[in-house]
């Protein structure tokens, strides 16, 4: 049985201050407390140890079609919360459906129909500035692409493919009553969590220290995932994801998500995915995660050096094309030598005789042909490796300076 013991807070010198356990009630802290506190800094929410992929996040308003919070990432990924009293043993599960309500609701909205949500949720801070340059300005990242950024938000809200987090204290519930909920909507693949916030706070701090605690969440919760399409004449299309195991030998890579399968269907040929696979796993076993699109994937690094940044390592189309874009200006951002990029640059566009340089974006004049990038697969790797070594011993040196 877990047990909650009084935190200490120890200073240089060995004296010792007990802080004192706040309820969360309509006395002291309370829903609304909560909700701004979440809108200030949304950094409190433990969204990277759900899934890497929707991290970081911004706000981008309170009570959004009765949404508690919600917030974005700049890959277009979407965090929904709804925060919670725990007073009655039926609170677990009222309020998984309703996340899951609005869930839904969201995910029949068009990013126009977002957008103008969020203009009238938080128009003092975008001052007039879209959603797309609202989160760029964010996370202080110039090579973000607008059609790609549209794009991806597009994607999210057709997919269902969000982040439920119900926030709280004091949740003491297991998951078993909740995964005939949790199945209500298969045609939406989200990722669901239940997330305690203990606070706790002492006369000499200023301020109230927050512990999140991931209490429950949906990898724990075997789940098929459903979609049908209409095929026109040829019928509908039903695609079905079902959770599995690894494949022997593979990385830990996170389980397919429903725009991984469309992106590996959509390539046709076994050659070429095979080869897009190898790629995608390339770059997971250098730290990188990939991010699906609507007709490609790219593989994000997050800065080795500890910043926001996020640093594109490479893309591959449907077509299984190889291109890299922006790696310069993401090292800029992150503080790192954007030398790195032009490097990386030069030794790709010297494999084959018909591509140079693009110095200004430090990219390729053209994107490497799927029959390409077969014939100089190792040297790709190699060349591809030899870049992301370089930027973790460059943030390591940054880091120590």
């Amino acid at each position: 049985m877990r047990r909650d013991c009084k935190p200490c807070l120890v200073s240089e010198a060995g004296e010792h201050t007990l802080l004192e356990r706040l309820p969360f009630n309509e006395s002291t802290i309370a829903e609304e407390w909560l909700q701004k506190t979440l809108h200030r800094s949304p950094d409190i929410l433990p969204v990277a140890k759900l899934d890497e992929s929707f991290a970081p996040v911004v706000s981008v308003g309170r009570e959004i079609r009765r949404i508690d919070n919600l917030f974005i990432s700049p890959h277009g990924r979407i965090v929904v919360v709804e925060t919670k009293l725990w007073r009655n043993p039926e609170a677990t599960r009222q309020v998984v459906a309703q996340i899951l309500d609005y869930a839904q609701v969201l995910s029949k909205m068009t990013y126009e129909e977002l957008e103008s949500q969020i203009k009238d949720a938080i128009p003092t801070e975008l001052d007039g500035r879209s959603l797309f340059e609202f989160v760029r300005d964010s996370f202080d990242d110039a090579s973000l692409d607008e059609a790609t950024f549209i794009d991806e938000v597009t994607t999210t809200l057709r997919c269902g493919q969000f982040m439920l987090l119900i926030v709280g204290d004091g949740i003491r519930e297991g998951i078993e009553n909740m995964i005939d909920l949790i199945h209500r909507q298969p045609q939406m693949l989200f990722t669901f969590g239940l997330i305690e916030i203990q606070l706790f706070k002492a006369d000499s701090l200023d301020g109230i220290l927050a512990v999140p605690q991931v209490i429950a969440h949906s990898n724990e919760i075997e789940r098929a995932v459903v979609r049908v399409e209409d095929g026109g004449a040829e019928g509908a299309r039903v695609t079905v994801n079902v959770p599995s195991g690894e494949k022997a030998g593979r990385s830990s890579r996170r389980q397919p998500e429903l725009t991984e399968t469309e992106f590996f269907e959509a390539l046709g040929d076994d050659k070429i995915r095979e080869l897009c696979d190898e790629l995608i796993e390339l770059g997971c076993g250098l730290g990188a995660e990939p991010s699906f699109g609507a007709k490609y994937v790219t593989l994000r690094l997050s800065d080795p050096g500890g910043s926001k940044a996020i640093l594109t390592v490479f893309g591959l189309s449907k077509s299984g094309e190889f291109y890299i874009y922006g790696l310069d200006g993401q090292l800029k951002t992150a503080g790192l030598d954007p030398e790195i990029a032009i490097t990386y640059a030069e030794r790709l566009a010297a494999l084959v005789p018909d591509i140079s340089m693009q110095t200004e974006y430090a990219t390729l004049s053209r994107y490497l042909s799927a029959a390409e990038v077969e014939e100089n697969f190792e040297k790709i790797c190699d060349i591809t490796t030899d870049t992301v070594k370089q930027i973790k011993d460059a943030a390591a040196v940054d880091t120590e300076i």
